[in-house]
């Protein structure tokens, strides 16, 4: 059911708020958690026809990685800050910037994806050694809390 659900309901809406965007046509890059209706071929051939590229962030690891859940989007937003500061004193930045040039629109997406799977995997192991002591997610402690499941909203 989730998987009818995901593609037939949420697959339609994401596209309808992408051409209110302006991205009709356009690639798009997702992030995801890891929910499997979401991982199935059905869903994945979804996306795939409406120009989107799907990435999942790391499992069991939803309030380490979503930018939604306390202080990981400041975080998120740290790291890619920090890959674009490094990116600034490399060669092919200095050498750009001296010839008064900018990267392509292609290297620019290159440079992106590099930057957030990067930033993926040093949240991936903050996640891992947060598990690893035994601490909580800050959505299993909120699910503790209201002792009732979360409600998926519609975005946009």
């Amino acid at each position: 059911v989730d998987q009818d659900v995901i593609t037939d309901h949420w697959a339609p809406v994401f596209q309808e708020d992408k051409e209110k965007l302006g991205l009709h046509g356009k690639d798009v890059l997702v992030l995801m958690d890891n929910l499997e209706a979401q991982k199935t071929q059905k869903f994945q051939s979804a996306m795939s026809s409406m120009k989107v590229k799907v990435e999942y962030g790391p499992k069991n690891g939803t309030d380490v990685w979503q930018p939604v859940d306390h202080g990981v989007g400041c975080r998120y937003q740290q790291l890619m800050d920090g890959y674009y500061v490094e990116w600034t004193k490399s060669q092919e930045c200095i050498t750009l910037f001296f010839h008064n040039r900018a990267p392509s629109e292609e290297r620019r997406r290159e440079l992106l994806v590099e930057w957030a799977h990067r930033a993926y995997e040093a949240l991936e192991a903050e996640r891992a050694a947060k598990e690893s002591k035994g601490e909580k997610s800050i959505f299993e402690k909120a699910f503790l809390r209201s002792h009732r499941l979360p409600c998926f909203c519609e975005w946009g």
